[in-house]
């Protein structure tokens, strides 16, 4: 389900604060998927410092792309694709999306609203929905 204008503000207006704390933001999302899930740190090849980088500059390449859906779908597309020989399963995309949401409210702290968590949320089922799409038909 695309996202809405209103949504879309909530994100926009939020991400400088996540730009700004990219780091930060990186380093406290892995950390809450690791403490949840021990056996996803095997999952990476690369340092996890660099992990961190690579998700938070995925992500902010993402919702400059919100509004094209086309690109925004390729991104997301090409994103599932090199994730589907960790054989994720629902139940972890519902884990990683409560980690994410936190990261995001942790990061904004104060400015964290309940109108940004909705927009958060629903950004992550956007992507989510995507990659459990393409999951399934690379099975």
């Amino acid at each position: 389900m695309p996202l809405s204008h209103t949504q879309k503000l909530a994100i926009y207006r939020s991400l400088p604060k996540i730009v700004l704390h990219q780091r930060e933001f990186g380093e406290y999302f892995y950390k809450r998927i690791f403490e949840e899930m021990p056996a996803a740190r095997a999952m990476f090849k690369s340092a996890v410092p660099i992990q961190h980088q690579r998700f938070t500059q995925t992500l902010i390449v993402s919702i400059n792309a919100l509004d094209n859906p086309e690109r925004f779908n390729k991104i997301v597309v090409d994103i599932a694709q090199k994730h589907t020989h960790h054989h994720l399963q629902y139940q972890h995309y519902e884990v990683l999306g409560v980690d994410f949401i936190d990261a995001i409210a942790v990061t904004l702290g104060d400015e964290f609203t309940e109108i940004m968590r909705e927009a958060w949320t629903a950004l992550y089922q956007s992507i989510i929905t995507t990659m459990v799409e393409v999951a399934s038909q690379s099975n």
